[in-house]
């Protein structure tokens, strides 16, 4: 007789044969503790606690399956994820301590899927008060919230996508901004500036999204005045969602400069509009901050869409096995040029007439030159000429001063530019013709003879007096009422490019401008006319009369003089310069009586002339005043002197405050000057008829001065003032009436104290024409323009564009009518949008023709070498434009490849051809061209277009232009249906009819400005304002720039890419600061590593290191450090400026595709490789496969099973602490598909439960069905598909199918691995659909309820439901023998019973309880005997011809046996060994 003894030590053995089982295993366990013990059980086999279900009084209703847990180590709390069938998904908190639940949120938006787990997982401490809850998964884009904020309800509801994000939505369209003006501000630091600005929104927990795109330009908005921008800009910033705590604010100068910090506010500090977006008003009062640039150009956080790893590592989050990216969008739109047209002809009118020069004897006279250069007017009186051409020993041009160096009279129309010059005509006798244009040249004898003979009519020519006359002509005149005035002779051109206009504070010696002329007789006085012009209109019949003072019949002593009167508010004034004097108070339109002599009215600019016997006492309107001073005009001293001869004949009569005139004549009134906005006007000009010009100051005041008609009377004087603007607004009302107003001096008689007080008069109101220097597009310019789609994180694909993209915008000469004033791009997009889309922006190119150019009007036009070049001469800009306009920066230089394009010819018309010519040369001010195409001759005044081609352009570079509209969902039909399609600008896409009739709109800008620009040119009449393109909004200061912003580009192989191995980290997070980066991505920030291993699975932090298991390999990464090899190869890890380092693979090819498998214990982590069929540790020995320790065979066979399914199942994996062990659980896995060939032999058709033995395990499959239409149950039916290649079993009755396939189903497992024995331990009957840990709590779920494990005294009992522990127990002591088994024992506290005993010879037999009793006869049965419980072995049940073969069969026989031990109790039991007695096997044939 033998005996063996069998002691449970170790665990398992599926890989050994039956005979060599070594001592300590077996075969199988299930529910049992081998190695461990919940006291003092250890070394034996002990049946396990159950689970206790943890109450959660908030699961929803529904199918429930928890998807994922982890353990808050920080805090001990488990964060568990509930998948609900009707949506109500959730978030739990299983508190350690309390063993409670809470809910942290249920929410529709969660949207977990029950086929995607959730495996990346972490919790951040962000305060004392605060966690941040961050996960991902496969099924939804990377997420997180505030647990704290969600368990107490602090969203709002519903809950949005934007709240539980974790890329933080910014604001998705550009701020809009505008200059304004703030009057209470004294100062205005916006001058000379053009701006850009963007936006971020700051959340809740201190995360900066990115910043919004940038804005279009804000052009100063010059209102009605040239030096007037506004001096705030009023911006506004989209409103954020209900987590935007602080908005900030970034601004920049130009295109180029980088962004700096406006401000930084909470939400509440901002004004609000009535949409509740964001308001700021700007000032750039205070110093700007800083800004990284690399934080400033980001485009978008590159927070994954998908994230199939995640992890928290150096306070950065990592992402792994991400999505990104968008495919590109089969685009279809049309590109468009519009304009926007010059009113035809309605503003340009022309003024026009004749103008003559007469003398005291009625004489008309003409403009000549006598003797050197410098032309004079008048000085002949018939037959008198030639020797009286002198008074005393001086000249008349410096005594009279009749000289006019522009060779006419300057005409204008007063407060305006608009002006002319006169121009003198002349009869056919060339030799009377000066050299010098449009005078008579006098120096000779006979000439002198022939101008007599001109003036009287005898001359030898058959000329009239009507030759000695000049014309003058004032066009372009926009439709309004004007003063017509005539300026000082004495006018350079250098005064006309003043554009303050100050030449119009100047007179001439007018007798009479009105619209008859009578010369036979002297007209009374008649300084300027009142006209009005309109609709094209050629005012014609002016007549302006010019007295000559050289009269020498004169009475003796008799003085001829021209003076200004002027009115100093001080009685001691003396000036220290004629100009300074002059710029004293004019007094204006008051009567003069001198000596008794004369009656002689001051003009609108104080200034009067005349010939009278002499000068003894000067008479101010009615007011005897003898203090009287006189200063020669010409004395250019510093300190003029005064004289009292009165034989200078050009003068300033100063009359030092004469009170009486400032007391009783003198008048103000302040008109104020608003815009539509009610904002002030300032730098408009007033002109007071009869009377003053003055300008709106920057409150939109016009303060008006004039004097009265009479004295003593306080009457009333009526007055008709007319405001004129810069061209950029026009008045509503104009003129303005000022009637019936009372002159401050009441009563001569009642002398009172002089008060400045104005009246305020009624407000003009200004009316925006439009701003000066609008954009558009550049005539002859080349564009290409594309779409840009952006999702609800304003992430976005790259730019999309039709075959031909571009945009050609014709030039000027190119257009049948070429009168615009600017150009403009119009759209129309037909495509629908992609899915994923919430807005999109348009982008295009910068010019792709022309890199630079410059609009400009020539003074001279020379054609040379046979006319095969043409000097274009642009002196007018080097010279009197840059000496004129010190500041400007307008400038030409020369560039190999220039080439110049006609515009307008001399008469201003636009040529009726495309001229463009290759520039040669640029020397000394002149541009050179080829004439090659022979081209119509050109003159002086000509406007042409100067460029340099661009040929560097990339032309897949498109820039952000400020353009942006939303995807618009439209609700069509009645069944609620929806289409996404495009807002437009002036029309939306039709959800209908989306093709034929798509969304509209034009840009609103581009990088071309429109305006006007002064330009010297003698021949148009001096400075000469034409509208023009130019890169720059002001030739003053830097404006070069556009509205262009963020970089976008074509890549036509662009499409949303999943990139299994790249790893992407976040910025950093810095506890107990406003720092919190971890939503802030980098597209520069990730590594990428070798993807022949597989998609990275899982990340986890250990030791600072991230290790990385992908799919057939597993590394690890150093964070912020890296592995310095010195010469001996020998390694030294040190600090690293770069976040990750390259892997460091670990021995031994193995992965991981089940992360949810993964679990780590005190620096040994576990998972599982299904393509290898092992379950690994990593430690620091490395990698090892714990699969191998005796149950290499179960997992191998599991993972070819799975494969041979192309199945990856869930399989779970956590750790027991209570025990030291890992627990692994393979989920059940279904599969509604067909069978290829191959698997079809697994698969039996002729039952609804299939059980397959397959390497050795047995495995089950149910085939489900449904009834079909009649209610009747069928069979099976295998049915190949072959167009799909595959099998499947259909269910069929008849000829109807009802087209369901099968249902493969593989029962669920869960199994231990004891690190107290290194060996697989036990089966577990607790069948969870996920598991999870807190602290040395094991827990599991199931049906979405969590369980707490190692609680339930009743043992084996889980989820309620009550199982069996098994030791499957192997005898095979000297196997070289065959046995025949007799009895076995048990030492346990209660009898294990056997379910079966087993042979490898296909012997089957077993023992109940009750085969473990002795009866003795008394009625007591004896289970026990010394404490080990006996029972002899039955025979083989499977003995045939027999009838009861358990007792008359063979006996148990073979070189080993199992027994398979069973204990159903829920006590708890041990099984401490058992042993079974057996005797030598006869050799016999049996």
């Amino acid at each position: 007789m033998g005996y063996e003894k069998r002691q449970f030590l170790y665990g398992m053995d599926f890989d050994t044969e039956e005979r060599l089982i070594e001592q300590g295993f077996t075969r199988k366990n299930v529910n049992v503790r081998i190695g461990s013990s919940t006291d003092d059980g250890v070394n034996s086999a002990e049946n396990i606690q159950g689970n206790t279900l943890i109450p959660n009084i908030e699961l929803p209703k529904g199918d429930n399956k928890v998807i994922g847990s982890f353990w808050y180590q920080l805090k001990n709390l488990n964060y568990y994820f509930l998948w609900n069938s009707e949506g109500n998904h959730g978030i739990f908190e299983y508190d350690h301590v309390s063993s409670t639940i809470t809910r942290v949120m249920i929410a529709k938006v969660l949207n977990f899927s029950k086929d995607y787990l959730i495996t990346g997982i972490n919790v951040i401490e962000f305060d004392d008060d605060n966690d941040l809850l961050y996960w991902s998964e496969k099924s939804n884009p990377p997420r997180k919230i505030n647990i704290n904020k969600a368990k107490s309800d602090g969203y709002d509801l519903p809950i949005s996508e934007e709240v539980i994000d974790a890329v933080k939505y910014p604001p998705l369209c550009a701020p809009t901004a505008n200059f304004q003006n703030d009057k209470n501000q004294k100062n205005n630091y916006l001058l000379d500036s053009i701006w850009q600005f963007k936006a971020r929104y700051i959340y809740d927990d201190k995360e900066k999204s990115a910043f919004s795109p940038i804005s279009s330009q804000v052009l100063p908005v010059k209102t009605c005045s040239s030096d007037d921008q506004g001096n705030t800009i009023r911006i506004v910033i989209p409103k954020g969602g209900e987590l935007v705590t602080r908005v900030e604010i970034a601004g920049r100068i130009g295109n180029v400069n980088d962004f700096e910090q406006v401000i930084e506010l909470k939400v509440g500090e901002y004004e609000k509009d009535g949409n509740g977006n964001y308001v700021y008003i700007f000032r750039n009062d205070k110093a700007l901050k800083g800004i990284s640039v690399p934080e400033s150009i980001k485009l978008y956080d590159n927070v994954p869409q998908i994230a199939g790893a995640q992890e928290f590592i150096a306070n950065r989050l990592m992402y792994a096995d991400i999505t990104e990216g968008y495919d590109n969008v089969d685009v279809d739109y049309e590109l468009g040029v519009s304009y926007d047209v010059k009113e035809k002809k309605a503003p340009t009118n022309t003024i026009q007439g004749d103008l003559r020069i007469i003398n005291a004897k009625g004489e008309f006279q003409p403009i000549h030159i006598s003797s050197g250069t410098i032309p004079i007017y008048g000085g002949f009186q018939k037959a008198r000429f030639v020797n009286n051409m002198f008074i005393g020993t001086s000249t008349v041009e410096n005594e009279l001063n009749q000289s006019i160096p522009l060779r006419g009279f300057v005409i204008y129309l007063a407060g305006t530019t608009h002006h002319c010059i006169s121009v003198q005509e002349q009869g056919n006798n060339k030799e009377l013709q000066s050299t010098d244009f449009n005078t008579y040249d006098s120096k000779s004898d006979d000439n002198k003879k022939e101008i007599e003979g001109e003036i009287d009519g005898t001359g030898s020519a058959p000329w009239t007096k009507s030759r000695l006359k000049s014309t003058f002509k004032i066009e372009d005149v926009p439709d309004g009422e004007y003063i017509l005035r005539v300026a000082s002779n004495f006018t350079t051109a250098d005064d006309l490019l003043d554009e303050s206009l100050a030449y119009q504070k100047t007179s001439t010696c007018v007798l009479r401008v009105d619209s008859s002329y009578n010369y036979e007789k002297q007209p009374t006085e008649q300084k300027e006319i009142k006209v009005k012009v309109q609709g094209g209109q050629i005012l014609d019949g002016l007549f302006i009369t010019i007295k000559d003072l050289t009269d020498f019949d004169s009475p003796s002593g008799a003085t001829n003089y021209q003076s200004y009167l002027v009115n100093p508010l001080s009685t001691t004034y003396t000036p220290t310069s004629i100009q300074e004097a002059l710029n004293q108070p004019r007094v204006d339109h008051v009567e003069i009586n001198i000596s008794s002599f004369a009656s002689i009215f001051t003009d609108h600019n104080g200034f009067s002339f005349g010939s009278i016997p002499g000068i003894t006492t000067i008479n101010v309107a009615g007011y005897s005043d003898k203090d009287y001073t006189k200063y020669n005009l010409f004395d250019t001293s510093a300190n003029p002197s005064s004289y009292t001869d009165y034989n200078n004949r050009r003068s300033v009569f100063v009359t030092r405050s004469n009170p009486d005139i400032y007391n009783y004549s003198k008048t103000s009134a302040v008109v104020k000057l608003l815009d539509t906005n009610g904002q002030p006007v300032e730098g408009f000009k007033l002109v007071v008829q009869n009377g003053q010009t003055s300008s709106s100051d920057e409150n939109g005041d016009a303060r008006l001065t004039f004097y009265g008609d009479t004295v003593n009377t306080g009457a009333a004087r009526n007055l008709t003032v007319f405001a004129y603007g810069s061209g950029a607004c026009e008045l509503t009302t104009s003129p303005l009436s000022l009637n019936k107003y009372i002159l401050i001096g009441k009563d001569y008689n009642n002398a009172i104290t002089a008060v400045d007080n104005p009246v305020l008069l009624n407000n003009f109101t200004i009316t925006f024409l439009s701003s000066p220097g609008s954009s558009g597009l550049k005539p002859g310019g080349v564009y290409r323009y594309g779409l840009v789609y952006h999702d609800k994180a304003n992430r976005s694909g790259l730019t999309n564009v039709i075959t031909n993209p571009e945009l050609s915008v014709p030039f000027y000469t190119e257009l049948e009518s070429p009168n615009i004033k600017s150009a403009s791009g119009t759209w129309e997009i037909k495509n629908l949008p992609p899915e994923w889309a919430t807005h999109y922006q348009w982008v295009r190119t910068k010019n792709t023709a022309i890199d630079s150019y410059l609009q400009w009007y020539t003074d001279d036009v020379t054609y040379t070498e046979g006319n095969t070049l043409i000097e274009i001469d642009i002196t007018n800009l080097t010279s009197e434009y840059v000496t004129a306009n010190p500041s400007s920066n307008l400038s030409y230089s020369y560039k190999k490849g220039d080439r110049l394009r006609f515009i307008k010819n001399s008469l201003q018309e636009y040529f009726k051809e495309y001229i463009d010519l290759k520039v040669v040369k640029f020397e000394t001010g002149v541009i050179t061209v080829e004439n090659l195409v022979i081209a119509p001759d050109v003159s002086e005044g000509l406007m042409f277009e100067v460029y340099h081609p661009r040929l560097d352009v990339d032309k897949d570079l498109y820039y952000e232009i400020g353009e942006c509209y939303e995807i618009l969902e439209v609700e069509v039909g009645r069944d609620g249906d929806t289409v996404r399609v495009h807002q437009g600008q002036d029309k939306d896409q039709s959800p209908i009819q989306p093709f034929i009739n798509p969304a509209t709109g034009t840009f609103k800008t581009g990088d071309t400005y429109f305006r006007n620009r002064s330009i010297p040119v003698l021949s148009l009449g001096g400075l000469y304002s034409s509208l023009v393109d130019s890169e720059s909004f002001s030739d003053f200061w830097l404006s070069d720039v556009s509205d262009i912003g963020r970089i976008n580009k074509v890549d036509l192989d662009a499409k949303k890419v999943t990139r299994p191995t790249t790893i992407y980290y976040s910025e950093r997070f810095i506890p107990e600061t406003n720092i919190n980066g971890l939503n802030s991505f980098y597209d520069t920030s990730f590594e990428t590593y070798d993807r022949n291993f597989g998609a990275i699975k899982k990340l986890f932090s250990y030791n600072n290191r991230l290790d990385c298991l992908q799919e057939l390999r597993v590394s690890k990464i150093l964070v912020e450090e890296n592995i310095i090899y010195d010469q001996f190869d020998q390694g030294t890890v040190a600090a690293s400026a770069k976040v990750l380092s390259k892997e460091i693979y670990y021995q031994g090819e193995y992965g991981t595709s089940n992360p949810e498998s993964f679990v780590s214990n005190e620096g040994r982590r576990y998972f599982f490789d299904i393509r290898n069929g092992k379950v690994l540790r990593l430690s620091n020995d490395g990698l090892t496969p714990i699969s191998d320790n005796k149950m290499h065979s179960y997992f191998e066979s599991k993972s070819n099973f799975y494969s041979a399914f192309n199945i990856i199942p869930e399989v779970w994996g956590t750790y027991d602490e209570n025990f030291d062990e890992y627990v692994i659980n393979f989920g059940v896995v279904s599969r509604e598909k067909g069978f290829t060939p191959d698997e079809l032999a697994l698969v039996s058709s002729q039952a609804e439960t299939v059980t397959e033995t397959i390497d050795g395990l047995e495995y089950t499959f149910s085939i489900e069905y449904e009834e079909n239409e009649q209610g009747v149950d069928t069979d099976f039916e295998i049915v190949e598909d072959v167009a799909n290649g595959v099998y499947v079993i259909n269910s069929n009755a008849g000829d109807i199918t009802l087209g369901r396939q099968k249902i493969l189903s593989i029962p669920s497992e869960t199994l231990g691995f004891s690190e107290k024995t290194k060996h697989w331990t036990s089966f577990y009957t607790y069948l969870p659909e996920c598991m999870g840990r807190v602290g040395i709590d094991f827990l599991t779920f199931r049906n979405g309820q969590a369980y707490l494990h190692n609680t339930n005294h009743e043992r084996n009992t889980f989820y309620g439901i009550g199982s069996s522990s098994e030791v499957w127990a192997v005898f095979n002591q000297d196997p070289g023998n065959n046995k025949v088994y007799q009895s076995l024992s048990e030492e346990s506290d209660t009898v294990w019973e056997v379910r079966e005993i087993l042979t490898q010879k296909g012997q089957k037999s077993n023992l109940i309880k009750d085969d473990f009793a002795v009866d003795y006869g008394d009625g007591h049965t004896l289970y026990k005997k010394e404490n080990i419980h006996y029972a002899a072995i039955l025979k083989d049940e499977n003995t045939p011809n027999v009838d009861t073969p358990l007792i008359e069969g063979d006996s148990m026989r073979d070189v080993s046996i199992l027994f398979k031990l069973t204990n159903g109790s829920t006590d708890k039991e041990r099984l401490f060994a058992s042993g079974v007695r057996y005797s030598l096997s006869a050799r016999t044939n049996r």
